[in-house]
C-alpha cells in the first residue's frame, strides 16, 4: 500500500466555479434547461444545486453544471454564467491531493477535452469566480483515539440552543464524527461557519457513502481504515474577505494559490468559532491523573471481572442496573467500556494524549 498523499496538508476538496457565458467558446446547449437562482447578496445557490443542475456521470463520479441568469460580475455588471461543481473525486486516484495548482489542469482537461461540457482558454478557467469552498485536512489516527478526539470537541463546544450554530454529533456503522452550524442557507457563515470532523475511511468504505468510487480508484493503493478529516466551508467573497488574506481578485487562481499558513488560518478561525478556549480542555487525563470517579468505575469493573469472576457483560449490566434515564445510562456505559478496554489493551495514556493533542494543535485550536 502507498502512503496517503497530502496527509496533514490543506487543500480544497470541492468548490463551485462561475464563468460568464460570453467568455466561453462553446458549451453544451442542453444546460440551458437547468437554470438556477442565486442569492443576490451572497452569490449562494438558492435552490438545491444538485437537484436542478444537469448531472454528467463519467467513469464512477459525477459533474454537476447549471446556468444562472444575471449573475453579478462586478459592481454594475450582470451576465448569464455557467456554474460548475468540481470536487476531488473527479481526479480519481489523485483524490487525496485535492484541488491544487498541480491538479487543476486535470479538472480543466476533464471538463473541456474529455467530457466536452464547455470550452474556454485556460486563463479564463483560472479567473473563474469561486464560492462554496470546502477546505480539507486529513490525518491518520486509530479509531479509539479518533473517538476520544471527537468526544473532546463535543465536550468543549460553546453552548448554543441554535441548530444553525450548535453541534451535531453522529455515530453509526457508516460514520462517526461531529459538525457545527449548517452548510446550506447559512447567512451567518462569518460568525457561525460550517465545520465537520468525520472518519474519511468509514465514509469511503460505506455503501451509503463512496464505496464504488473507493473500489474503483483507491482500494488497490491506500489503506484508509485510520483516516479522519476536518473540513470547513468558506461560503463566498465576503466570507473570504473576513480572513484578511490579502486577496485582490478572489478568483480560482488566487484561492488555490493560498499558502499552507493562510489555509491553516482559515481552519483555525473556523474551529475556534465553535470551541471554548483549549486551555480549559478537560478532554484527557493521564492514567496518573485519572479522575476519582473514573478510578472508582474502573476498580469496580475490575473487581467484578477479576475477583468475582463475572463476565465483562454481566459486570457492566450490574453496574448500570437501576439507572433509568436512557441518556445517562448510555453515557456511563461508554465511560465504563472505554476505561475497561484501555486497561485490557494496556493503553499508554501519555502516547494517546500526545497524538490527539497534536491534532488539536494542527487544527489551530487555541
Amino acid at each position: 500500500m502507498s502512503k496517503i498523499p497530502n496527509l496533514e496538508q490543506i487543500s480544497i476538496d470541492s468548490c463551485k466555479l462561475s464563468i460568464p457565458l460570453t467568455l466561453l467558446k462553446t458549451y453544451d446547449s442542453t444546460i440551458i434547461k437547468h437554470i438556477i437562482e442565486l442569492d443576490k447578496e451572497t452569490g449562494e445557490v438558492l435552490d438545491d444545486f444538485k437537484k436542478f443542475a444537469k448531472r454528467y456521470f463519467y467513469q464512477g463520479f459525477s459533474v454537476y453544471v447549471s446556468i444562472v441568469e444575471n449573475k453579478r460580475i462586478s459592481r454594475d455588471s450582470y451576465e448569464d454564467s455557467l456554474i460548475i461543481l468540481i470536487n476531488s473525486k473527479q481526479i480519481g486516484v489523485r483524490y487525496f491531493e485535492g484541488i491544487t495548482p498541480l491538479t487543476l489542469p486535470l479538472f480543466y482537461h476533464l471538463m473541456t477535452k474529455e467530457m466536452k461540457i464547455f470550452n474556454c482558454d485556460y486563463d479564463t478557467f483560472l479567473m473563474s469566480s469561486i464560492t462554496d469552498i470546502d477546505f480539507k485536512k486529513d490525518y491518520q489516527i486509530g479509531l479509539p483515539n479518533y473517538k476520544e478526539l471527537v468526544d473532546g470537541c463535543e465536550t468543549m463546544t460553546r453552548p448554543s440552543s441554535s441548530k444553525n450554530k450548535g453541534k451535531t454529533k453522529f455515530s453509526g456503522k457508516d460514520n462517526y464524527g461531529i459538525e457545527w452550524s449548517v452548510r446550506k442557507g447559512n447567512r451567518r457563515a462569518k460568525t457561525q461557519p460550517f465545520v465537520k470532523i468525520y472518519h474519511k475511511g468509514m465514509e469511503l468504505m460505506s455503501e451509503k457513502g463512496s464505496l464504488d468510487f473507493f473500489n474503483r480508484y483507491l482500494s488497490a493503493y491506500y489503506d484508509v481504515s485510520n483516516v479522519m478529516r476536518i473540513e470547513v466551508t468558506v461560503q463566498d467573497k465576503k466570507h473570504l474577505q473576513s480572513f484578511k488574506l490579502g486577496l485582490k481578485t478572489f478568483s480560482l487562481s488566487e484561492v488555490i494559490s493560498l499558502s499552507q499558513e493562510q489555509m491553516n488560518s482559515i481552519i483555525s478561525t473556523c474551529i475556534n468559532k465553535h470551541l471554548l478556549p483549549r486551555t480549559k480542555s478537560l478532554a484527557f487525563k493521564t492514567e496518573a491523573r485519572m479522575t476519582p470517579t473514573n478510578r472508582i468505575f474502573l476498580n469496580a469493573l475490575l473487581g467484578l471481572t477479576l475477583d468475582a469472576k463475572m463476565s465483562y457483560e454481566r459486570a457492566l449490566n450490574l453496574l448500570l442496573n437501576g439507572i433509568e434515564n436512557d441518556s445517562s445510562k448510555s453515557n456511563n456505559k461508554k465511560v465504563l467500556k472505554r476505561l475497561y478496554f484501555d486497561y485490557v489493551n494496556n493503553t499508554d495514556y501519555h502516547v494517546k494524549t500526545e497524538k490527539v493533542e497534536s491534532i488539536y494543535s494542527s487544527f489551530g485550536w487555541f
